[in-house]
């Protein structure tokens, strides 16, 4: 799983004397490619007194290097989390144009695209050389992939049995299944569970189950609030108790992520027990809905 690039800005800004902070900015993906869509969750520390809402639609800044597609906020008095969904169309490391938000202009979001071109030309800062030295890689790549290809259809055509054998080693190699990538996540935390930080493993945990769920539905689960997270999961799972279960843990993690909360190594074993059963649970209720 690829893990998200935390920022940590400490920038003192003011509107109508209502002092901010900028505590966290992720991106999903990590890795940002021209045309992509991208989330960025940004985390605020704010005065309680003072608002923090999404622009209107028709009030999102416009440009022709970067397209805005929705901006969601929740505002928890202390705390707000906003999720802005954008596309870039620029190369190389750039600023995202100022939001409006309620009382707050949030402004200094720093955004790295990456890209390579043939040419020598450098973009995401990688070298001419580098790319030099991917071309080399890439070629030899290439006839490896002839020579092993050579091999496997010399053992298909001539050893007795072998063409069953290399369907079910392929299914092995080539398996990429969100529902396995994910219980791989679970028994790999699992082991680590006593020496993980708890902010750490909870921030791991809820995005991981997210990008299961996205890769699963197609649809983007990074941008549902936790509030908001039992009514869209109910969706694809009927089991209200089981989409309750789901929801609370999420609940739990933003105020473990956050400092408001208290955590344990039990209750952090449990989670990932139940977080891992809710899975399962979601995987065969979606196979039932793809089988009808």
């Amino acid at each position: 799983m690829k893990k998200a690039v935390f920022f940590l800005l400490f920038l003192p800004m003011t509107l109508f004397a209502a002092d901010y902070q900028i505590e966290q900015i992720s991106f999903y993906p990590e890795r940002i490619y021209i045309g992509d869509e991208v989330t960025c969750r940004v985390t605020v520390y704010k005065n309680p007194d003072t608002s923090l809402r999404p622009p209107e639609s028709d009030r999102l800044p416009s440009g022709r290097h970067v397209r805005f597609i929705s901006v969601n906020v929740l505002d928890e008095g202390r705390h707000a989390y906003i999720d802005i969904v954008f596309a870039a169309y620029n190369l190389g490391v750039f600023f995202l144009p100022d939001l409006h938000c309620g009382d707050f202009v949030l402004t200094g979001i720093k955004v790295n695209v990456l890209s390579v071109r043939n040419g020598g030309e450098v973009f995401g800062g990688i070298q001419p050389a580098s790319v030099y030295r991917l071309k080399g890689l890439y070629f030899a790549a290439g006839v490896i992939a002839v020579l092993v290809a050579a091999v496997i259809l010399a053992a298909v055509v001539f050893l007795p049995g072998a063409k069953m054998r290399l369907k079910k080693l392929s299914g092995r190699l080539f398996s990429h299944h969100p529902y396995k990538v994910f219980l791989a996540f679970c028994r790999n935390m699992e082991k680590t569970v006593d020496s993980t930080d708890s902010r750490r493993l909870y921030d791991e945990m809820t995005n991981h189950f997210r990008l299961y769920l996205t890769r699963r539905t197609g649809e983007n689960f990074f941008i549902v609030m936790t509030r908001d997270f039992k009514a869209r999961i109910s969706k694809y799972l009927p089991d209200a108790a089981v989409c309750e279960k789901a929801a609370e843990i999420l609940t739990f993690s933003d105020t473990v992520r956050f400092g408001t909360g208290t955590e344990g190594i039990s209750r952090e074993k449990k989670d990932l027990k139940e977080i891992k059963e809710i899975a399962r649970r979601f995987e065969e209720s979606f196979g039932k809905r793809g089988r009808k």
